[in-house]
């Protein structure tokens, strides 16, 4: 964010005209502070593709933090979160997701290391759909996946995009590109977001 826009959003009178041309606001993010007793607390909606790979670490290391941790009742493989809950003694909570539910969730954790291919893909749209409009403000959006070498069809042409703010530093984007370059990907984007009013 450059400095005058931030000047002008500290600013009532800023705010105002930054509002009346239809400039956002953004939503000041939610960071770890060294004072934080715990990595993650709030609702965490997690979810897994079928022969998932990761939901057993995800929970137990989610089980390590202060966060309540929920999955779609409906889901196909609620019973694998369940299970890897038991496993390391971590309380998972079935919700009903449905669009216009009560929860809200800080962050959503989907592990898609089971997608094998594009038509997996749907379970990704399954679990995301209905419970899009039920993040908060500063949610947190992780989906886990596999290295496109391990997919069954190797489907190596996928484009990649990534994502960076004006608070990323700019090696970390290198450092992202040349991991995908290294990995065989060779349709890569970069794109910058802005915050978008809600």
């Amino acid at each position: 964010m450059g400095n005058f826009y931030e000047t002008m959003l500290n600013s009532g009178m800023g705010r105002k005209v930054l509002g009346s041309v239809g400039l956002p606001t953004p939503i000041e993010l939610n960071r770890y502070s060294a004072s934080q007793t715990t990595f993650l607390e709030g609702n965490v909606l997690v979810g897994t593709a079928k022969n998932g790979e990761l939901i057993s670490d995800i929970v137990r290391n989610l089980g390590d933090s202060d966060a309540k941790i929920f999955f779609p009742s409906a889901a196909l493989t609620a019973s694998e979160i369940v299970k890897a809950g038991s496993d390391h003694s971590v309380k998972v909570t079935q919700v009903e997701c449905a669009k216009g539910m009560k929860e809200k969730f800080n962050v959503v954790i989907f592990d898609a290391s089971g997608i094998e291919d594009g038509e997996g893909l749907t379970q990704l749209y399954t679990f995301f759909n209905p419970i899009m409009r039920s993040l908060t403000s500063n949610a947190r959006v992780i989906v886990l996946g596999r290295p496109h070498m391990k997919a069954a069809n190797g489907e190596t042409g996928l484009p990649i995009t990534i994502t960076a703010d004006a608070n990323t530093p700019h090696q970390a984007v290198v450092r992202a590109m040349d991991a995908a370059g290294q990995t065989g990907f060779v349709n890569l984007s970069i794109t910058t977001r802005q915050a978008s009013a809600e």
